[in-house]
């Protein structure tokens, strides 16, 4: 049994060592067969970390919420000297006007850098001075915005951390510069096929949905913004009722209180609801888009519409999915793709679960020349768990590496203020993070091939192929009719 956590760190880093050291003599493209360890690294830690029936001991937390609606969550815990505070803040891609794509994002981009009281200079200046560091970003449905110091800082820290949240100054001249400089990264982002396959996927996926906006926005949506747009950005989207703040540490409810009364409290809420965004329209049909990319490689990306973060059967669908192709060696598309066939180095599977409705996708890559068998074998492998059940090793192997890992997810502050916040701003039960454990051993065998039949659509998928057009159009071909693409 591993004891203290800076061991368990260290042992997890030899084995990852070790582990990717065995794998670095592998060839991609080459077909091989190889032996492979008789256990998943997953499955080996969950032995040695976490008993089947154990629940987590999830710290406690207090709550209060000002005057303005502002939501504020405190954890104690005075072992370490340190204070980790995250705001998660309606304002994500999903409300970018149609014509303005990539304006949430230059928003949260630009938060830190620049108060009503404190210059972008003043702000680094500060956070250097005391080690400390404040971030904020902008994703799909939310903004946050975080802090890490030392607690004897915090007091002096939190000014700081305030106004960025309630009084940014959007200074032109920053705007400016920080455009650019997106610009330029979403150009060198066509270079990447990953990147390329991953944005064209979600956008047809979504299409006609708030989700199909692109969360680092589009070349034209971000020359298309002015200052005046990200001002009225925030103002009708950053409001404290639509917020969530957690803060962990060493600090008490009391002083956190203080601080965010005096600093927090003339936040004012928005006159604006937030747009209606209903659930986007299932997937239907097979559709295979093809990016033409000069590379000998193909980047894959296959799947449809998924489900909501609040879905009755989503512990039964991560068992499922853990089975199917969520991580590791020993899942079925790796087993059948990676080490049975050898058409990639890497495959994995997953649900991304929204607040309306995810994503499921299963990404790989492979050769171009492979890529038409590598979709065959990754859709008869989905068909497979849907009209077969699957044997007890399979199910209890899963739920293990789920469950052993459960608990390294929330060794730090940083971890426990993200699950705070995560699920209180979204309405989830701390029992998804408490009886994890006990929700995932419930899991049959019948409840597997239920939800794989449930929520796999091998028939309703959305296919984006990323290579050689010349080489991949007549072959992709023979999986159903292909429509070549831009990036975006």
């Amino acid at each position: 049994m591993i004891n203290s956590t800076f061991t368990k760190k260290i042992f997890l880093l030899l084995v990852m060592t070790l582990f990717l050291n065995a794998c670095a003599g592998l060839r991609f493209g080459d077909r091989y067969d190889r032996d492979v360890p008789e256990e998943d690294l997953q499955t080996f830690l969950a032995q040695s970390e976490w008993e089947k029936a154990t629940l987590l001991d999830f710290p406690e937390s207090h709550e209060l919420i000002l005057d303005n609606g502002l939501r504020i969550i405190v954890v104690e815990r005075p072992e370490i000297p340190m204070i980790y505070a995250r705001a998660q803040i309606r304002g994500g891609s999903i409300y970018d006007p149609p014509d303005k794509s990539g304006l949430a994002y230059l928003t949260g981009w630009v938060l830190t850098q620049g108060t009503e009281s404190y210059s972008n200079e003043i702000i680094d200046s500060v956070m250097d001075s005391h080690g400390a560091y404040v971030s904020s970003e902008a994703f799909n449905e939310s903004c946050i915005v975080t802090l890490t110091c030392l607690s004897q800082d915090f007091q002096t820290l939190f000014p700081y951390f305030s106004e960025i949240i309630a009084k940014p100054s959007f200074e032109p001249d920053i705007l400016e510069e920080s455009r650019r400089y997106l610009i330029g990264d979403l150009m060198r982002t066509m270079d990447d096929p990953g990147e390329v396959s991953d944005r064209v996927f979600r956008d047809e996926v979504f299409r006609g949905h708030p989700y199909q906006k692109q969360m680092t926005g589009t070349i034209e949506g971000l020359l298309a913004i002015s200052p005046e747009d990200v001002r009225q950005f925030y103002r009708d989207l950053y409001s404290p009722d639509n917020a969530v703040l957690v803060v962990v540490g060493d600090v008490t409810l009391d002083k956190v209180a203080e601080l965010s009364d005096r600093y927090l409290s003339d936040w004012q809420p928005s006159d604006k609801p937030l747009p209606i965004t209903g659930h986007p329209e299932p997937t239907r049909g097979l559709r295979v888009l093809l990016v033409d990319r000069p590379t000998t490689q193909a980047q894959i990306r296959m799947g449809h519409t998924g489900i909501n973060r609040t879905n009755p059967d989503r512990f039964k669908i991560s068992v499922m999915n853990k089975i199917l192709g969520g991580g590791g060696l020993y899942t079925r598309l790796a087993e059948e793709v990676r080490v049975k066939r050898g058409l990639t180095y890497s495959i994995y599977c997953f649900f991304s679960r929204r607040e309306y409705t995810g994503e499921f996708m299963v990404s790989t890559f492979t050769r171009a020349d492979l890529a038409v068998e590598t979709i065959q074998v990754i859709l008869d492998e989905i068909r497979r768990i849907q009209t077969e059940p699957v044997d007890e090793k399979e199910l209890e192997d899963a739920k293990m590496a789920l469950t052993g890992s459960h608990p390294l997810r929330f060794e730090e502050y940083e971890d426990i203020a993200r699950t705070l916040v995560h699920n209180t701003f979204y309405g989830l039960p701390m029992t998804d993070v408490t009886h994890f454990a006990e929700k995932i051993n419930e899991v049959t065998v019948k409840d597997v091939q239920q939800v794989a039949k449930k929520y796999l659509q091998p028939n309703d998928m959305v296919i984006v192929v990323t290579g050689p057009a010349d080489q991949l159009q007549m072959a992709l071909e023979e999986i159903g009719p292909v429509v070549i693409v831009d990036p975006i």
